[in-house]
């Protein structure tokens, strides 16, 4: 529209206000960087998460291709017809064993790595339920 304007009267003297503005941007530019701090070790704390992930699963793909390997490698010969069935059974079995054993551990550490999540809890509920037994 031809010829609006809006005039605002400054409630503060134009000292104070300046000061004033001067301080917020300031704390602006201070909050700012606390912000990229903030995101900076948050970055970082995921990157040394990934990196454990990744060893993790380095070391157990290592820990399981071993057995995985003599049972294949068992097999393989039992099927060729050679070697004894009963002492290659008994690998066979034992390296399962560590197969097995080596897949609790992973369950068991995911299972620790969990967090349990807590619910409400009516107190009247529980309270009944115990009387009632």
């Amino acid at each position: 529209m031809e010829g609006l304007v809006l005039r605002v009267a400054p409630r503060l003297p134009g000292a104070l206000r300046l000061a004033a503005l001067r301080g917020v941007l300031w704390l602006s530019a201070a909050a700012g960087v606390v912000g990229l701090l903030a995101l900076r070790r948050a970055l970082a704390r995921e990157a040394r998460a990934v990196d454990r992930e990744r060893a993790f699963l380095a070391g157990v793909t290592h820990e399981l291709r071993t057995p995985l390997t003599t049972i294949r490698v068992l097999g393989e010969t039992l099927a060729e017809g050679r070697g004894e069935p009963r002492e290659y059974g008994s690998l066979v079995a034992r390296e399962s064993e560590r197969l097995e054993a080596l897949v609790e551990r992973v369950l068991t550490l995911t299972r620790a790595e969990q967090v349990p999540r807590l619910g409400p809890v009516d107190p009247a509920s529980s309270c009944a339920r115990r009387w009632r037994s």
